[in-house]
């Protein structure tokens, strides 16, 4: 799953196959939540009092770019052509212009996870 930030201990990530309504996932310290893009709420899960506001203030200051991120990720053919190789490791260059502060990181493992390949190499 895709990392989109990374701030206080809290992971965010969203799946490029992922079911609507637009969202993506927050996790801090074992806890987990759905976070709702448009109405910046949470769907499912749990976190900290003080990360769920950190996450929920971040999410409506962020709400264009997420939603960017969601429709792009929708279309395949732009995930693919927006593929890079950024410090050793496959990215998604989400605004094309090669920062490595604007990309993507890719986890391995969920490229693995994916139904077209058969076999992992590493």
């Amino acid at each position: 799953m895709p990392e989109i930030s990374l701030f206080y201990g809290i992971r965010v990530t969203m799946y490029y196959d992922d079911h609507n309504p637009p969202h993506f996932y927050a996790e801090y310290n074992g806890n987990k939540a759905l976070i709702e893009i448009d109405g910046a709420r949470v769907i499912k899960g749990a976190l900290p009092s003080r990360q769920l506001k950190l996450i929920l203030a971040w999410c409506v200051l962020h709400q264009d770019e997420l939603m960017q991120n969601w429709e792009l990720s929708k279309d395949i053919n732009i995930f693919i052509d927006t593929c890079t190789v950024l410090n050793d490791t496959l990215a998604w260059d989400v605004k094309q212009n090669r920062d490595n502060t604007s990309c993507l990181d890719i986890d391995p493992d969920t490229l693995y996870e994916l139904p077209n390949v058969k076999e992992r190499i590493a």
